[in-house]
């Protein structure tokens, strides 16, 4: 075994040029894989630290039943708006109303209504039972522009606009 390193060794050193252009091969790849490694941790981080909004129904007591909508993430989500086909009505409160926009629902809360408080009575009065509900939000805000002391956008930035 001593004299396997020895050989190399003394091999090393006469091909010296040779094990240069080894060494930054190896550097290349160690640095490619670090890349590849970064690039995928941040997309991990990225899927995990988002908002996760769901629409559901539960039946509470009776025939109580809710409709709700719960950030589920780890994040908040912003601008969440909900549709159905058909619309949301209701059997037992013809006036029940969905929200347009939530401006903002925070991670683990959750917006809810009543939706019907005799539940029985939709199959006997003709209501939809199935709903396509379809759920659309954002997630966080871009970063605030760095501007300048004298309002102009900062090298490097696009100029703020007007609205």
């Amino acid at each position: 075994m001593i004299g396997f390193v020895a050989a190399l060794g003394s091999w090393a050193r006469a091909n010296g040029w040779l094990t240069d252009w080894l060494l930054l091969l190896v550097a290349i790849v160690t640095a490619w894989f670090a890349l590849v490694q970064i690039r995928h941790a941040r997309q991990v981080q990225d899927e995990q630290a988002r908002p996760y909004v769901v629409v559901g129904i539960r039946r509470v007591t009776g025939g109580i039943v809710e409709l709700y909508v719960k950030n589920f993430g780890s994040t908040a989500a912003y601008d969440v708006r909900m549709a159905s086909e058909p619309a949301i009505e209701s059997v037992t409160d013809p006036g029940l109303t969905v929200f347009d926009v939530i401006p903002t629902l925070v991670p683990q809360d959750e917006w809810s209504t009543i939706w019907e408080d005799r539940a029985h009575e939709r199959k006997g009065a003709g209501a939809p039972d199935r709903f396509e509900i379809t759920l659309s939000y954002r997630g966080a805000p871009p970063p605030p522009r760095r501007t300048r002391d004298d309002g102009r956008a900062a090298p490097g930035r696009s100029s703020p606009t007007a609205t």
